[in-house]
Formats: structure tokens, C-alpha cells, sequence
């Protein structure tokens, strides 16, 4: 399990409605997201928890711009 800490983790429009958003990245990268306050935890086969980190830190140097 991998633990990646932001502040804009806390924002729903991140994780969506009821967090439509999170379940659909799920879903499509076959890992487990669950968002505690700033930290989104991610657990999955390591390859692609890895991919997920990855995904989301490129995010967040995006949201930083």
C-alpha cells in the first residue's frame, strides 16, 4: 500500500460526487483508492500501484501550474 499526501485531496471535485471519480480509476487501473483527509491511499498489485502514483503525482504537478 502506497500513501501520496496533498491538500487538494481534500476537494470533492477530485474524487467526485459520492466518489464517482475514485471508483471509476478503480476500476480502470484494477487498484483500491481511498481518500483520509490529505492522503489518498492506493493498494493493488505493486506494478500498478506504482502506475497509480505515478498518474497522481503528475496531477498534482498540474494542479500546482
Amino acid at each position: 500500500m502506497e500513501k501520496i499526501e496533498h491538500p487538494y485531496l481534500r476537494k470533492n471535485s477530485f474524487s467526485g460526487v459520492l466518489d464517482k471519480n475514485l471508483k471509476k480509476l478503480e476500476k480502470r487501473l484494477g487498484i483500491s483508492l481511498s481518500v483520509r483527509g490529505d492522503s489518498l491511499l492506493i493498494d493493488g498489485d505493486q506494478e500498478k500501484v506504482e502506475f497509480a502514483k505515478h498518474f497522481f503525482n503528475k496531477m498534482r504537478e498540474l494542479e500546482e501550474k
